[in-house]
């Protein structure tokens, strides 16, 4: 076990920790180092014929194997970025022979069982199946439901600016029905001062008694 993995103050690394990067390296030797080569072009096949990729994912491609290779084969220059001291020599003798061991054994291992490990259809439960399931409930209720009302607050709010438009274009119609004076009927849409003065008295008259209430409600 080398000394000072990420070069900090202990001189050895937490058991745990090494069981865990351990597995982790098997598991990522198993599913993109041996599955994913091996169902690809061992597996049956289901007669597919894929397209070329085009010309970008190519020099993609490219270039994350380029720095794959160059990093495995100098991992000094990517510890150099790193902000702090890196201790870790991966090319010592123990450390790929440990390697070698932990490669083997995968690899045994998944050539007993490439037969168990096809994906196959099932269903699987998972912790997202709690939200999941009352989603299309609270759509239902919460979201739509309040959709449908700011909708149709929506409609009559128009509704009663354009009623209010309508009107303002010419009020004396509609003044003309709390005038004590009420001459001919007046078309909403036509407008004659001469014929329209009572009904104007009676709306300033409003306005100036309003006016005199207020004061009168502020002076007392």
């Amino acid at each position: 076990m080398e000394r000072g993995y990420y070069g900090g103050s202990h001189s050895f690394p937490r058991i745990d920790d090494h069981i865990s990067h351990e597995l982790t390296s098997i598991g990522s030797w198993r599913h993109p180092g041996l599955s994913l080569p091996y169902y690809t072009w061992l597996g049956e096949s289901k007669g597919l014929e894929p397209a070329e990729p085009p010309r970008n994912m190519h020099i993609g491609m490219g270039i994350l194997a380029f720095l794959c290779v160059l990093f495995g084969v100098a991992p000094s220059l990517l510890y150099n970025m790193l902000p702090h001291e890196v201790l870790y020599h991966p090319y010592t003798l123990p450390h790929l022979v440990e390697t070698t061991q932990i490669l083997i054994l995968a690899l045994v291992g998944f050539w007993l069982l490439r037969h168990k490990l096809v994906g196959q259809r099932r269903l699987i439960l998972d912790t997202d199946w709690f939200y999941r399931r009352p989603a299309p409930f609270l759509l239902r209720f919460i979201v739509e439901s309040t959709a449908r009302g700011f909708r149709k607050s929506e409609t009559i709010a128009v509704g009663f600016v354009h009623a209010l438009t309508r009107r303002s274009k010419n009020p004396l119609p509609a003044l003309q029905r709390f005038s004590a004076v009420a001459p001919d009927r007046i078309p909403e849409n036509e407008f004659d001062p001469d014929r329209s003065r009572p009904i104007m008295q009676f709306a300033g008259g409003l306005v100036l008694l309003t006016f005199v209430v207020i004061a009168l409600l502020i002076l007392l």
